[in-house]
């Protein structure tokens, strides 16, 4: 059986398996940059494909859903260009 993700269920599947005490894994990745070779969103996208990949080990099979993934986080210094120059973000609130 393939793994289920939240994302793909319809209402009457989610409350099917809510009864039937489905566990559901929550992927929370953070969204900052790595430098110029990575995506700002590479800590999320890791989290998703390990959220994944250890509902598809769950057993029984099925008796998992992967919800969908919580990007969190902020940086105070975002590099924008190859160089050392920094572009400071500042806080909307303090």
């Amino acid at each position: 059986m393939s793994v289920m993700e939240w994302n793909r269920l319809r209402a009457p599947q989610l409350r099917a398996l809510a009864q039937e005490d489905c566990l559901v894994i929550l992927p929370v990745g953070s969204t900052e940059q790595h430098g110029p070779h990575l995506p700002f969103k590479v800590d999320a996208l890791l989290a998703t494909e390990v959220s994944l990949g250890a509902a598809s080990r769950c057993n029984p099979p099925g008796k998992a859903i992967v919800a969908p993934t919580v990007c969190a986080g902020l940086r105070n210094i975002i590099w924008i260009s190859e160089g050392r120059s920094p572009w400071i973000i500042q806080p909307i609130m303090p």
